[in-house]
């Protein structure tokens, strides 16, 4: 396939599932699934093993390669306590995206400049500056980097990015999308740790008779803000989940 590490002209990634091993003839990185999400995320090794382990059955890596030094843990669903924690987050991400211009000022760029659009999809910017309002508080701040909005060095993961929240069927906040607004910056996606859950622009499934599916919630957006409300986003190219063909 194509490697996302370089700009690759023709397929140079080379990838065995059996193995969990990958690697580029393009641009010589390669390694095993968690070092590929290292590269892909910029995150270290125990931030990478920690996404991962929601990929996989009772929250255990296959035993190859580093993995076999993971920690067994089962995933836990996010709590009610976690939900009203992140509302809160997010809340605090809309706002900031109001007084800093920056993240306007991106999806302008891309042609998205309906402020009913930015409402609808609950847009938030992320500017660094949540840290300065967190109370001193272990369990809050251990919380927030167990849902990924605080890395383990204590920075928000979601730094620079305008972000997306996604909601589970009952209408709270059960994810987050991030899209770094720097073009130079490695990382250009980001997601909450864990499970892919939620769904963006779920109304659309009761007032249309059809659905347009994107790659990308900025990929909906755009066709949202032209007037094609009946869009819902997945999770990537590959990323149709549970969730979405239990709401179709």
């Amino acid at each position: 396939g194509f490697c996302p590490f370089h700009e690759d002209s023709t397929p140079s990634l080379i990838v065995n599932p059996k193995e969990n091993l990958w690697n580029c003839f393009g641009c010589d990185k390669g390694g095993d699934n968690i070092r590929f999400v290292q590269l892909f995320d910029g995150i270290s090794f125990n931030e990478a093993v920690e996404r991962l382990k929601g990929y996989f059955p009772g929250g255990e890596l296959p035993k190859t390669g580093k993995a076999k030094a993971a920690v067994k843990e089962k995933k836990k669903a996010i709590s009610v306590a976690d939900k009203k924690l992140l509302a809160r987050v997010v809340g605090y991400y809309q706002h900031t995206f109001t007084e800093d211009q920056r993240g306007l000022d991106y999806l302008k760029n891309r042609g998205i400049e309906g402020n009913q659009t930015l409402t609808d999809f609950g847009v938030g910017f992320v500017n660094g500056s949540l840290k300065s309002i967190l109370p001193d508080d272990p369990e809050v701040i251990n919380t927030l980097k167990k849902l990924g909005i605080l890395n383990a060095r204590g920075n928000e993961t979601f730094y620079n990015c305008v972000v997306f929240p996604i909601y589970d069927k009952d209408g709270a906040i059960v994810n987050l999308y991030g899209r770094n607004i720097d073009p130079e910056n490695g990382v250009s996606h980001l997601y909450l740790a864990g499970f892919r859950s939620g769904i963006v622009n779920r109304q659309a499934v009761k007032r249309s008779s059809s659905i347009i599916l994107t790659e990308s919630i900025i990929d909906a957006l755009t066709l949202y803000d032209q007037g094609f409300t009946n869009v819902i986003p997945t999770y990537g190219v590959n990323g149709l989940t549970e969730d979405h063909l239990f709401i179709f």
